[in-house]
Order: C-alpha cells, then sequence, then structure tokens
C-alpha cells in the first residue's frame, strides 16, 4: 500500500491526473483507514482532468476551420490554348444570366 500511496503522490506531482485517478482510486478499496484524505485527491485530480479535457476541446474547436457563407471559391473557365501559335487566345465570354420578372 505505501508503494501504491507514493506512487499516486508522484503521478499527481508529475501531472500524469489520469494515472494518479486509478492509484488513488485503487488506495480507496485496499486502504480504508485514509478515505478522507484520498477523497481529498481525488476530487482535486477530477477537477484537474475536467478542466483539462475542457482547454483541449477549446484547443481543437480553435484549430478547426470556421465555413462561412461568403467562402464559396468561384472557379474562373480555362482559356483555350490558341490554335495559332501567332494568334492571341480569346478571353472566355460571361454570359448574363436574366432574373425572371416579378
Amino acid at each position: 500500500m505505501k508503494a501504491l500511496n507514493r506512487r499516486a503522490v508522484a503521478n499527481k506531482s508529475l501531472g500524469n491526473v489520469e494515472e494518479a485517478i486509478r492509484d488513488f482510486q485503487a488506495l480507496l478499496k485496499t486502504n480504508p483507514a485514509n478515505v478522507a484524505e484520498i477523497k481529498k485527491d481525488l476530487d482535486e485530480l477530477m477537477t484537474k482532468l475536467v478542466q483539462m479535457q475542457k482547454a483541449k476541446k477549446e484547443a481543437e474547436a480553435a484549430k478547426a476551420p470556421k465555413a462561412t457563407s461568403n467562402s464559396k471559391i468561384l472557379e474562373m473557365p480555362e482559356t483555350p490554348a490558341p490554335k495559332n501559335p501567332e494568334q492571341p487566345a480569346k478571353e472566355p465570354v460571361e454570359e448574363e444570366t436574366k432574373k425572371p420578372a416579378s
């Protein structure tokens, strides 16, 4: 039990939250004498774990690209290569779209 307690405390000190939680939970089952102290450590670790998970989600959300309605990419029609190298290429003609009468 001493070794498990020392490992739990060491993992907590090193920031290995999940491992420390596992160790303290095992201690809770095997060492009913120090229940109050072990539960205090577990509560601290669980709070820290929730904070870490929240920070991770926020960091992932910040990295994700944000889609906007104005982020459409317009493609330009390709200009065909001239058949005769001395003849310049024709510019593409844009068709006018007619709006239906209201």
